[in-house]
C-alpha cells in the first residue's frame, strides 16, 4: 500500500480495469481534505520494544536514554 493521490488512483483503476489509459488527467478536480493542522511539541513513539524479548536489566533506562539522545 501506499497514499494514493486522485491521478494514481485513477491510473491504477485503469490499469486494473484493462483499459486504455486516458493521456491525460483533469487537475481540475483534485480534492484536498481540510484537515486542521496544529503544531505540537509531542511525539508518539509505538512498537519500540517487544516485552517478550527484553530480557537484560535496565533495558527500559537504555531505551529512554536513547530516545533522550537522538530528540
Amino acid at each position: 500500500g501506499g497514499n494514493l493521490n486522485q491521478i494514481s488512483r485513477v491510473k491504477l483503476i485503469h490499469k486494473l480495469a484493462r483499459t486504455e489509459q486516458p493521456t491525460s488527467v483533469p487537475v481540475t478536480h483534485m480534492f484536498r481534505p481540510n484537515i486542521p493542522t496544529t503544531t505540537s511539541c509531542l511525539v508518539l513513539l509505538k512498537n519500540m520494544f517487544n516485552r517478550e524479548y527484553e530480557t537484560e536489566p535496565g533495558w527500559d533506562s537504555e531505551l529512554r536514554d536513547d530516545v533522550k539522545s537522538e530528540c
